[in-house]
């Protein structure tokens, strides 16, 4: 994705400010059964859910393509007196910057989905490379069935369908970005060496998959 459309977040960061997105806890709880320290906050935006496993003493890494976003990040890092490895980085511009199985939990909130499915499958390879055997991660993506009608239209005015399932919005905050809106057995065939311990749609605070996996064996 071209750096230079990052201003296109920084209302979407502005809105979510700190707050973090309710699944969190759980993620954090299920870390510290295994004894796990390193979290990849894939996309971290303004440093949201970096700043609050910094604060629970975790060892945190992050990127995200916005400069902006990666920027404010630090500065909330700097005003907790906290640190976190965090970059800018286009996680479809190659490998991830990571060693293999480096992470014990990967937590992304909805940003794989920009893409086509060719380019998904290849970030979606990355996120399981850098998860180490007995790691989780921690998915929130579009659900198809909230953006589709039953016949394969999408529920939007003005729309370019890429693919099944991937469209180009000509308008709003999101215009000119591919989106691409999961099926539930998709995401199973991504994701088909873990085992989901949690999975619900349509909660109050985003209306698509929520998910919570543990990496049970190597692709």
């Amino acid at each position: 994705m071209d750096l230079d459309k990052s201003s296109v977040w920084k209302e979407w960061y502005s809105e979510k400010g700190t707050n973090i997105e309710p699944e969190i806890p759980q993620l954090e709880l299920l870390l510290r059964q295994i004894g796990g320290i390193r979290i990849l906050d894939f996309g971290c935006g303004a440093g949201r859910h970096s700043l609050y496993f910094a604060k629970k003493g975790f060892e945190v890494s992050g990127f995200d393509f916005s400069r902006d976003g990666v920027n404010q990040a630090l500065s909330l890092m700097q005003d907790e007196n906290l640190r976190a490895d965090l970059r800018v980085w286009d996680m479809s511009s190659g490998p991830l910057p990571y060693d293999a199985g480096y992470f014990d939990a990967v937590v992304v909130v909805r940003v794989i989905h920009h893409g086509l499915s060719a380019e998904i499958k290849k970030v979606v390879s990355e996120i399981d490379r850098v998860i180490r055997l007995g790691g989780f991660i921690y998915l929130q993506e579009p659900a198809y069935d909230k953006a589709f009608d039953k016949d394969g239209s999408p529920k939007f005015e003005s729309y370019e369908v890429l693919e099944p399932g991937t469209f180009l919005e000509h308008s709003g905050r999101e215009k000119g970005i591919p989106r691409h809106y999961f099926k539930e057995e998709e995401l199973a065939a991504l994701f088909s060496n873990y085992k989901v311990l949690e999975h619900h749609e349509g909660s109050t605070h985003f209306r698509g998959h929520c998910l919570i996996a543990k990496k049970v064996e190597n692709l």
